[in-house]
């Protein structure tokens, strides 16, 4: 019975100590009772530890490892060797599980035989101090072969069910036996990659009308809002992860494979320019830079892109920097603009 499957819960923990405690709570009362909680510490330099080891001590169910900082990716794969579990799940260290979260994707892979369970998830993003603008990302119960599942890849993405590792239930023995980890040279997108490969080696893959997890985007939190040097090196490595996946099942996606590099190209360029710390004499050779790297044409005017997209992509063509620099600032205001046009048009 589903009831009595063992599932590890991987933590990965990192100078958590604000929102930690709520977080091992709602993981420690979930109705499903058999499951392991794998907290890991990656050289946190606050309480976090200590909140860690309380937990142990009061709760057999939880196990504590410690390291010295070396990133996400080298925790959650010690997570993964020391998983004993069936099927394993990626908690974050601030986010938070419905009580009956983990037992309705069990249910399913049970039912079904499936190696990846995918439910729908709440978004709550802050706005003011303890309120958030809550939406709800859910997708109808469905059983997929890989096949069927490639197919359905787009679709699933603009659900946004594809990046995520925490709106999904995996089974241990897959991801052991093929030997799928975390790559720790990335910095960002490295659950995108992992996914990737579990798809590809999943006889089933299912989905789930639940909400399954609750995920917080707190002021500062988000590393895609942030500006990398990097970043172009590491789209580069997704998007030969999605175009190699597309291509193994005879997929067609090198529309959406432009479309989403023009817009990460752009908000690249708008990370440039919100970043205090980079000197404003230097922001417009990295926005040069940027364009250049990322290949942002006015050729793909016609893309699915948004009309600032668009007006971004002719001020560049023109080498118009200081203009884009205006109209970043003004990119809100501007918005309402648009709509209200479109409105009385």
């Amino acid at each position: 019975m589903s009831a009595n499957v063992l599932v590890s819960l991987i933590l990965p923990i990192y100078n958590s100590e604000e929102h930690l405690v709520k977080t091992i709570e709602s993981v420690l009362n979930q109705s499903h009772k058999e499951i392991e909680v794998l907290l890991i510490d990656d050289g946190s330099i606050d309480n976090s530890l200590d909140i860690c080891k309380h937990y142990e001590a009061i709760d057999n169910r939880v196990k504590v490892f410690t390291k010295e900082n070396q990133g996400v990716s080298v925790t959650r794969n010690i997570g993964i060797k020391a998983a004993s579990g069936k099927y394993i799940r990626f908690i974050d260290s601030d986010d938070i599980l419905p009580e009956n979260s983990t037992s309705k994707l069990v249910e399913a892979a049970e039912k079904h035989n499936a190696q990846i369970v995918i439910g729908g998830f709440e978004e709550r993003k802050s706005y003011k101090k303890e309120k958030y603008r809550i939406e709800r990302f859910i997708v109808k119960d469905k059983v997929f072969s890989k096949e069927d599942f490639a197919s359905n890849y787009l679709l699933l993405k603009k659900k946004k069910m594809i990046n995520a590792l925490w709106n999904k239930l995996f089974c241990s023995q897959m991801i052991k036996n093929n030997n799928i980890l975390f790559e720790s040279d990335l910095t960002l997108g490295e659950d995108l990659v992992f996914n990737l490969s579990a798809f590809r080696v999943s006889k089933k893959i299912i989905t789930i009308e639940e909400c399954v997890y609750i995920y917080f985007i707190r002021n500062g939190r988000s590393l895609s809002q942030k500006y990398y040097e990097n970043k172009y090196k590491i789209y580069r490595r997704l998007l030969e992860s999605e175009k190699d996946f597309a291509k193994s099942f005879n997929v067609e996606i090198s529309t959406y494979l432009v479309t989403n590099k023009i817009n990460e190209g752009i908000y690249q360029i708008e990370s440039i320019l919100q970043n205090k710390k980079i000197p404003f004499h230097k922001k417009k050779s990295l926005i040069e830079q940027t364009r250049n790297d990322w290949e942002l044409n006015y050729k793909y005017k016609n893309y699915e892109i948004s009309r600032f997209n668009n007006i971004i992509l002719r001020l560049l063509e023109l080498n118009q920097f200081f203009a884009i620099i205006i109209i970043c600032k003004v990119k809100v205001p501007l918005r309402y603009l648009f709509v209200y046009y479109r409105g009385v048009k």
